[in-house]
């Protein structure tokens, strides 16, 4: 195997080293977005669930108090 053969396989080997690499940062971006996603949904039901306690808890005060959904 020539030097320039030689050079050619430690770059294809260097690619394919690159490229496992950022499939393996790919993966771990696309778990961190769906636990981020997770937890925003979590937010969100709490945050419904909290208004509607505390539209409940004002059931008894002048309806310009009252907490609208946004």
């Amino acid at each position: 195997m020539n030097s320039k053969q030689l050079l050619g396989e430690q770059q294809r080997a260097s690619l394919l080293y690159e490229r496992k690499c950022l499939e393996i940062k790919a993966a771990q971006i696309r778990t961190e977005a769906a636990e981020l996603k997770q937890e925003l949904r979590d937010t969100q039901r709490r945050i419904r669930r909290l208004t509607f306690e505390l539209n409940s808890n004002l059931s008894c005060s002048p309806p310009a108090l009252k907490i609208v959904k946004p």
